[in-house]
């Protein structure tokens, strides 16, 4: 164990030192690790830590309450928030993602909230709500665009995407994800390129011609290789299995 999360561990050697600095220190301490914990698991068993990530997340909150420090807690709560949602607990992830989402309203963080209502909108997919998905990820574009974040409107316009095949709007979805693989491209940002072709070819694998089907298969490789997301390695193994 102590092999396979080795920043959990190093940063747990410090605690006596950090629970002796005071409320700002130790939030932001116990912030770092849960998502040094959260990243270590996410390619593993991860219910095995899901209980001591959780306390980690709710010390973070709980010391950045103490001093009334909204912006750090708005952040652990979308932390949280997606943490809960990549383990499949939605309805709390839900209400920490809403929690953060009137949090950075009251800030004025029109970039942090879009953040939000992205997530939120892949949460809605997953649950079968697609009103409110779609509503959630436009909120989300409609603001980004207005604030030239071409990288996070990237990541938006994939999930839009994605809604949009769920919805069986397939011509619009494909123009989504092309524009924002484009987006993506333009920006040098080659993980958010990647999966946004990536759910392109998943999406329509059996439309393709094989010609096309192996060419954006190898753009997406080449794109992902160095990919640190374990959903996106996942998909990107199966995606390959799948073309062999």
């Amino acid at each position: 164990m102590r092999d396979m999360l080795p920043i959990h561990y190093r940063l747990s050697a410090v605690s006596a030192i950090i629970n002796q600095s005071g409320p700002l220190i130790t939030g932001r301490y116990h912030q770092e690790l849960a998502a040094a914990l959260k990243d270590a698991t996410a390619d593993k068993n991860r219910s095995e830590y899901s209980e001591t990530i959780q306390t980690h997340f709710a010390h973070a909150f709980y010391e950045f309450e103490a001093i009334g420090h909204l912006r750090y807690r708005a952040v652990v709560e979308n932390n949280y928030g997606y943490f809960l949602l990549d383990s499949g607990h939605y309805d709390e992830a839900e209400t920490h993602l809403l929690h953060a989402q009137r949090l950075f309203e009251r800030l004025n963080d029109e970039i942090r909230r879009s953040q939000v209502d992205e997530c939120l909108s892949q949460l809605y997919i997953r649950t079968n709500q697609l009103e409110l998905a779609e509503s959630a990820v436009q909120r989300a574009i409609d603001s980004l665009e207005a604030n030239d974040e071409e990288a996070l409107l990237a990541e938006a316009l994939t999930t839009k995407g994605r809604l949009l095949f769920r919805l069986d709007r397939q011509i619009e979805a494909k123009q989504t994800l092309e524009g924002a693989w484009r987006i993506a491209n333009r920006c040098g940002d080659n993980e958010g390129a990647g999966r946004a072709l990536l759910t392109l070819v998943e999406e329509t694998y059996s439309q393709m011609s094989i010609l096309e089907r192996n060419h954006l298969t190898s753009l997406v490789r080449k794109l992902l290789e160095n990919t640190q997301h374990a959903a996106t390695r996942g998909r990107l193994v199966e995606l390959l299995a799948r073309s062999s």
